[in-house]
């Protein structure tokens, strides 16, 4: 049960009604989606997550190849899943030439947990992010990417504009 008496099966009801959401919206442009507990926002600022929140926000150009930390539910491109580690524990369903629903097959672990009052914990089990972060693998946009692309620096994206 959530902080709101949300019971968890209600939780992963809304979860499949966002995903169907965003199978539905058009994707002539679309570079990535999720079904996220977090909003984009947070996504895109806060450094908890194992990305480079900075060089991500600076380079939405670059969105197409890159991806924030994983969750339960995205659509990616045929350029994230090339950099994949693994993504064998996963259902990926190609959508058109260019993009792929990734999901876990088991959404609980990632959605379940929803403590809207509590903002500071990571809402999925640590041992399922932990996996899903080696299964992305080098689709993740990781500090240490960003430096060593010398993405998470202002001149950069000044000289691209």
């Amino acid at each position: 049960m959530c902080e709101y008496g949300l019971a968890a099966d209600t939780a992963l009801d809304m979860v499949r009604d966002l995903a169907q959401q965003i199978l539905s919206a058009p994707r002539d442009n679309l570079t990535i989606a999720r079904v996220d507990l977090y909003g984009w926002s947070e996504v895109l600022h806060d450094g908890r997550f194992s990305h480079d929140s900075a060089a991500f926000r600076l380079h939405p150009d670059l969105w197409a190849e890159w991806s924030p930390d994983p969750c339960g539910i995205q659509i990616l491109t045929d350029e994230h899943l090339a950099k994949a580690h693994d993504l064998s524990s996963w259902s990926v369903t190609e959508l058109d030439p260019h993009h792929w629903l990734v999901a876990a097959k088991e959404l609980g672990p990632w959605y379940s947990n929803f403590r809207p009052r509590n903002p500071y914990i990571h809402h999925c089990d640590p041992d399922t992010l932990a996996r899903a972060r080696h299964d992305f693998g080098n689709m993740i946009l990781t500090r240490d990417m960003a430096r060593e692309r010398g993405l998470n620096s202002r001149a950069r994206h000044d000289q691209a504009e």
